[in-house]
């Protein structure tokens, strides 16, 4: 009686393990195609808002000038990113598009790798935001910060 119901179990198996071995391959199949496609999604990305390290040039002639550190600024689609956006010489739509790019290029590297944001971000271009919903998570606690000065606000 055993080695029958042993057997029937054997077969069962034997006509199974060749359609679950068909499934795991398109398992792997359909991996491999998602993360090539997820790879193209960032390099497409990386054309749309190149990040590049650009390097100042020294203002100063002489000694000093040479001994200072170079100095770096990143840009963003050729959009300088400020160090300091209150600083009076950085201008009101610098600052907007800057951060406006950097949250749109946040938003949707998030959205491709299936990664949740901590904060939730909403995308307006130069008048981005960022929404802190706090423990609570009611709209009436959301802390809202903004991308982006006021005109005329330092």
């Amino acid at each position: 009686m055993y080695t029958m119901h042993i057997a029937s179990i054997l077969q069962l198996l034997l006509t199974i393990m060749p359609m679950l071995c068909l499934r795991r391959v398109n398992l792997f199949k359909a991996n491999f195609r998602l993360e090539t496609h997820r790879t193209h999604l960032l390099k497409q990305l990386r054309l749309i808002f190149p990040i590049k390290l650009v390097r100042l040039t020294a203002e100063g002639h002489g000694a000093a000038a040479n001994q200072a550190p170079p100095q770096h600024q990143f840009t963003i689609a050729g959009i300088p990113l400020p160090d300091d956006i209150h600083h009076p010489a950085t201008s009101d739509d610098q600052v907007s598009t800057a951060l406006g790019f950097t949250c749109h290029l946040m938003a949707l590297i998030s959205k491709y790798l299936s990664i949740p944001m901590r904060y939730r971000i909403i995308c307006k271009f130069s008048r981005s935001i960022i929404i802190d919903e706090g423990k609570g998570g009611t709209k009436s606690s959301a802390l809202a910060y903004p991308l982006f000065r006021e005109r005329g606000v330092i």
